[in-house]
């Protein structure tokens, strides 16, 4: 879907000075926090979010590698637990790979 869907109508509670206005002046107080940033802010999951639906098909994703800087090639859960353990103010540039394969019925392709 090109928008995304509340789950009840005037989720957000817009008042009627947001709109439809009064006396021809509306006045928006929201600022940028509208559409899929106002379910983010609030933490809640919206009925459809942007982009339901965009593919009919299944992938199937499979052999995670990530790489660190000095070059040694580890699994998936080996470079998660030392990214976990590595200070905060570290960066660390990584290099991951993995495979996708379309194993659903219709053709499609993973964008991320």
């Amino acid at each position: 879907l090109p928008l995304t869907f509340p789950n009840e109508e005037n989720e957000p509670k817009f008042s009627l000075q947001a709109y439809p206005g009064v006396r021809n002046t509306s006045v928006y107080e929201e600022e940028l926090v509208i559409g899929y940033r106002w379910y983010e802010k609030h933490q809640v999951s919206p009925k459809f979010p942007f982009g339901f639906g965009m593919s009919y098909t299944t992938f199937q994703y499979g052999g995670l590698t990530v790489t660190p800087p000095n070059g040694e090639g580890k699994r998936q859960e080996k470079a998660i637990v030392s990214l976990l353990r590595s200070d905060e103010q570290d960066q660390v540039a990584l290099s991951v790979q993995f495979s996708v394969k379309n194993v659903g019925a219709r053709a499609g392709a993973e964008v991320s």
